[in-house]
């Protein structure tokens, strides 16, 4: 039973920590994280997005501006975290 069990986010590590299959497969560029998959996962609400960021710049309310920012980091952060190593895109 437990043969068959399967966690997604590590077999994603152990294969992409190997070069031999990312040489094998090829890389995509960094860039496109932030033109063709934040687009894909948000869509329209990216243009709130930019509205958070410039929200946060007139908020005088420090608990609204910290709601903004974390809702912004929430946002961005995952895209920084999976831009800054090599990897495949799952197929």
């Amino acid at each position: 039973m437990f043969d068959q069990f399967v966690v997604s986010p590590l077999n994603f590590l152990l294969y992409n920590r190997n070069s031999e299959n990312l040489s094998e497969h090829g890389l995509h560029p960094r860039y496109l994280h932030i033109l063709v998959n934040l687009p894909l996962l948000f869509g329209p609400l990216i243009a709130f997005l930019l509205l958070f960021v410039f929200m946060v710049l007139y908020i005088k309310n420090k608990a609204h501006r910290l709601v903004m920012i974390m809702l912004f980091l929430s946002t961005v952060t995952p895209l920084a975290l999976l831009s800054m190593f090599p990897h495949q895109e799952p197929r």
